[in-house]
């Protein structure tokens, strides 16, 4: 078979055995955490994150540079967040984060091009996973990119609070990558032009930092 299903030999028993039963092929895989074909001579590849990992990823900044890496290596990219949403005074449980960081965060990964995908638990994600893989094995299925300004970047900064197209383009160009503007400090945002103190600090809180 031409491209055929493969599960990182990284992956944890409780996910990698169910899909070597499958079907899935172990092996070291240089990007995301399973792979398969696509109807069209396409690929998809899929990364699975725990809940608070994937929430600590994104604001230390990991997780942009991985599901960038993700979105260069394949037609579709996935990312399964596996875990339960419960949560208490507008936080989730056992994190810092509230319910409007979680989805701006959700959004900003959509917007780079990537299909979300939730599950409950290991055996929730196996069963996921031979879902989708059977769903794009029929026909081509193309992504709805959310694209502003003709860049997934642009649009991911241009969620941010008081950050338009014009700025969103000057962080960019001050940062080079979002990996840099997710990682900086307040003070140093502050150098962009057109970049004061509260915005500055609004960049800052939109990764779920605290300046």
């Amino acid at each position: 078979m031409l491209n055929p299903r493969y599960i990182d030999d990284r992956e944890h028993e409780s996910r990698r055995i169910p899909l070597e039963r499958a079907g899935f092929l172990c092996k070291r895989l240089p990007s995301g955490d399973v792979q398969w074909p696509v109807a069209g001579s396409k690929l998809a590849l899929l990364e699975n994150k725990k809940l608070g990992q994937f929430l600590q990823n994104f604001a230390s900044g990991v997780l942009t540079d991985q599901c960038q890496r993700l979105r260069e290596g394949c037609d579709i990219p996935i990312l399964m967040i596996e875990g339960h949403w419960r949560h208490q005074g507008g936080k989730l449980l056992d994190t810092q984060y509230t319910w409007e960081q979680t989805w701006n965060q959700l959004q900003s990964l959509q917007d780079l091009g990537l299909r979300i995908q939730l599950s409950t638990d290991p055996q929730h994600t196996v069963e996921r996973i031979l879902s989708l893989a059977e769903y794009y094995s029929h026909g081509v299925h193309d992504s709805v990119d959310r694209v502003s300004g003709g860049s997934p970047e642009i649009a991911v900064l241009c969620r941010i609070p008081g950050v338009g197209p014009k700025r969103a383009e000057a962080i960019l160009e001050w940062a080079g990558d979002l990996r840099t503007v997710a990682t900086s400090t307040t003070e140093a945002l502050m150098e962009v032009p057109g970049i004061g103190y509260h915005r500055a600090v609004a960049i800052h809180n939109f990764w779920g930092r605290k300046p």
